[in-house]
């Protein structure tokens, strides 16, 4: 059903042999051509060569048009396809980032935010509503049609006629950073949703796994970012007499959410007073003292501020994630109940389609240990793409019948073993200094990580510093630093803590943390024992739940859907070509069309291939007597396979026959031309001879009519002077009826502008006046005023003195009696 087509080495002599005659030529033509070339403001643009200087090319940028000078390495040659509005990328001849971009542009702008890559679903933001994008009332005739429409739809309608056809798991891993619009709601978790289906193809239950909540933003926000929803939806919920009680008033869509799941109103009360509880931890005052339990003892010993603030902290974090895994726990129990699921042990409750929402890779300019598990799960599914993409596509050469060799790929195996292998795993390492307890500290981390992977390939160790150390991935060089990577990893709390969870009135929070009792003190000699084999890190819960997830993931055939960012300003329209580009390359989009490149990217049919290059067999069989050695089957054969390189060349070969023939036809066409020119001369020889002739005879004739025209003229020039003089009679009437009310109207609006002009300087003369007066009315009240003060003040003292002295006589004239 495919022929991989090998160019017949005579065409490529063919070529070579001419190309030093033709090479004026051949510079002639690039001349002009368009040409991707480097930008530094989208990446790449578009431009026309000015001049061919062999290793360099001189282009044309429309953006500034000026002329830049790029080394031909730096530039990419442009193919007609990178101006067609492709639905698939993999539809695209001379694939490059370049005219990849390009593509996703010009789509995005005309709202077409998805494009395929194969069988990979790009979809790009749009930061708005889009019409009539999710209104199909088929949604299966979409997948039908014979180049389907990309659409998210697409992707999964296949997933569930590939679970019917072949009854295998299916799944779908949607990808992207935080904002590349994988859900409508900000969520901070990965998500494994999977759908179960029974033997007819309808829905018997569902179930969610989420991983690597981020408990670090419950007690702290980074800059230009929000909390979880419920806080806010808390503290706008409630009033000021109602704030004590946790009387919810608001968020009616949440509790009609939690009705459906079954969640009873005394449920619901516990759950909004730990969510309040885990505000209320943030005012709290915390003690500079705590509990150390040794092999047979109990200390207590003082804390620091931060110890003290890490501590109260991570009691917050921990009843947050603990109801958390309580809601997803009654969420899978609920949807188990309304749909009625199988049992486990039954056959068709096997086959699923999962639904996988992960976080994208992150590059931050501070990379700390919740980036390295993103990356370390990204480096996790991008070995699993590597996988499915390079077996797919050798799979499709065996089928084919195509003689190939393996392709190869960049291998992250390395990365993830430097991360997670032990004894030596950079997680393996992070969790054993978990067990040295208070001996443990970020500083002896790094160190031992420099001690140890200093020889990695993946690893690198800063010139500078002993904070950070840098991990190869894929996608690039991340630079993580050390400082809080023990607290973060940490996921257990003090034994104070655990008992105070345990001694609490509320039996829903003592259920939470039930698995979690400290040990008591009848086991204090078993305590180190226990510390150095039972302690669940963070990083090694995470990576078993990784493990789990890659082993569904195994058992699955996945589709692929790659969630773009387009700028980080969150506005419509907005296309940040770096951004994106960096995107692409962290979500495998850019390894898939390198893996493209390296196989055969190039598939015509035989009738599209024989319709464009059956010249070349007639030319280049006739010139070299070559006949096929090949019989090919038409029925078990029908696409021709073929890289790039043998594209160009084909191309080239076509175009050098065309410019031959056209050369041919030209020559014809001139001749045919002189011929024309010829005929139409020797015409105009006998056509001059016959007026000749005819001169004579006209005359006589001539001179009678110019008579007669001289007096038809006279006639004509007598009427039309009358006509003149009275249509300029009136004309002048007109003129100066019209200047006379031209200069009436200009009066007029003299006149009006004048009493306007008059009418608002008396307006603002009176607003004066009166302002005026108001100002003196206002100082001479003050004057009055104070005036009246001192008046006042001094009858005052006058009284006072003629009391006094009333008072005196009084006086002494009762004493006198």
């Amino acid at each position: 059903r495919a022929l991989s087509f090998t160019v017949n080495c005579t065409i490529g002599q063919q070529v070579c042999g001419d190309s030093m005659a033709t090479s004026t030529a051949t510079k002639a033509r690039r001349e002009g051509e368009k040409v991707w070339c480097p930008d530094p403001r989208n990446v790449w643009q578009l431009g026309s060569i000015v001049e061919d200087d062999g290793d360099s090319l001189f282009v044309l940028t429309p953006d500034d048009n000026e002329e830049h000078k790029f080394n031909v390495s730096q530039t990419h040659p442009f193919d007609p396809s990178h101006s067609m509005l492709l639905p698939n990328v993999s539809d695209m001849d001379n694939l490059h980032e370049a005219p990849l971009l390009d593509l996703l542009r010009r789509r995005y702008m005309e709202d077409l935010i998805y494009t395929f890559t194969g069988d990979i679903l790009i979809s790009i933001n749009p930061y708005k509503n889009i019409p009539l994008l999710y209104n199909f009332p088929d949604i299966g005739s979409l997948s039908k049609q014979e180049n389907p429409t990309p659409h998210v739809y697409v992707t999964a309608d296949g997933a569930y006629r590939a679970l019917q056809s072949t009854g295998k798991c299916q799944s779908i891993l949607v990808s992207g950073e935080s904002g590349a619009g994988k859900t409508e709601a900000a969520n901070r978790f990965g998500k494994f949703i999977k759908i179960n289906y029974d033997r007819d193809g309808k829905i018997c239950g569902a179930s969610t796994s989420h991983f690597l909540l981020e408990k670090s933003r419950i007690v702290g926000c980074s800059e230009n970012e929000r909390n979880y929803h419920i806080f806010y939806q808390i503290c706008s919920g409630l009033t000021d007499a109602e704030r004590g009680t946790i009387v919810l008033l608001c968020f009616k869509e949440l509790v009609d959410a939690m009705d459906v799941m079954g969640i009873s109103a005394d449920l619901k009360h516990n759950i909004f007073t730990l969510v309040a509880s885990v505000l209320h931890l943030g005012n709290l005052n915390v003690l500079f003292h705590g509990v150390v339990v040794g092999s047979g003892s109990v200390a207590e010993i003082c804390l620091s501020g931060v110890d003290a603030g890490k501590s109260r902290n991570g009691l917050a974090k921990a009843m947050y994630s603990a109801l958390f895994d309580w809601l997803v726990d009654r969420i899978n129990v609920a949807t188990a109940e309304m749909t009625g699921a199988l049992p486990m042990n039954d056959v068709g409750a096997s086959r699923f389609i999962g639904i996988l929402d992960i976080f994208g890779f992150e590059i931050l300019a501070v990379n700390s240990f919740e980036q390295l598990c993103i990356n370390y799960t990204n480096e996790m599914l991008q070995q699993q793409f590597n996988q499915h993409v390079f077996v797919y596509e050798q799979d499709v050469y065996v089928e084919e019948g195509i003689d190939w060799s393996k392709l190869s790929f960049q291998d992250n195996i390395p990365c993830l073993e430097l991360i997670e292998k032990r004894p030596l795993g950079i997680l393996i390492l992070l969790d054993e200094q978990a067990l040295m307890g208070r001996r443990a500290s970020d500083d002896n981390f790094i160190q031992k990580l420099h001690q140890t992977h200093e020889k990695h390939a993946n690893y690198i160790r800063p010139r500078f510093g002993n904070e950070d150390f840098i991990i190869k991935h894929y996608a690039g060089q991340v630079t993580y630093k050390v400082a809080g990577f023990l607290d973060k990893n940490n996921d257990s709390l003090h034994n104070d803590l655990l008992n105070l969870t345990n001694s609490s009135t509320m039996a829903f929070l003592r259920g939470l943390f039930a698995s979690s009792t400290p040990p008591g003190d009848q086991k204090l000699k078993r305590a180190s024992m226990t510390k150095m084999t039972g302690t669940m890190t963070v990083g090694r819960k995470f990576r078993e739940q990784m493990t789990e997830l890659m082993q569904q993931l195994n058992t699955t055939t996945p589709a692929f859907v790659r969630c773009v960012k387009p700028n980080n300003v969150r506005f419509p329209q907005g296309w940040n070509a770096e951004l994106i580009l960096n995107q692409l390359i962290y979500l495998g989009v850019m390894e898939t069309v390198r893996i493209r490149r390296s196989g055969f990217p190039v598939r015509r049919t035989f009738n599209e291939f024989y319709l464009k290059y059956k010249l070349l067999y007639n030319v280049y069989a006739a010139k070299t007597k070559a006949h096929p050695t090949t019989v090919v089957d038409k029925d078990k054969c029908e696409v021709v396979f073929m890289r790039d390189s043998q594209l160009r060349l084909l191309d080239a070969a076509v175009r050098k026959v065309r410019v031959e023939a056209a050369i041919t036809v030209q020559a014809y066409v001139r001749r045919f031309l002189q011929r024309k020119q010829y005929l139409r001369v020797r015409a105009a020889i006998i056509q001059v001879q016959a007026n000749v002739r005819m001169f004579v005879a006209r005359t006589k004739f001539l001179r009678l009519r110019h008579r007669i025209t001289s007096f038809n003229a006279c006639v004509r020039r007598w009427l039309a002077r009358r006509r003149y003089l009275r249509m300029k009679r009136a004309a002048i009437c007109i003129q100066a009826g019209e200047r006379g009310r031209r200069q009436a109207t200009i009066a007029s609006q003299a006149m009006i502008r004048r009493s306007l002009a008059r009418r608002k300087f008396l307006r603002e003369k009176k607003m004066a006046t009166r302002l005026c007066a108001f100002g003196r009315m206002i100082i001479a009240r003050r004057a009055y005023l104070k005036t009246k003060r001192q008046i006042v003040l001094v009858q005052s003292l006058v009284r006072r003195y003629l009391q006094r002295k009333q008072y005196v006589l009084l006086y002494y004239a009762f004493n006198s009696k």
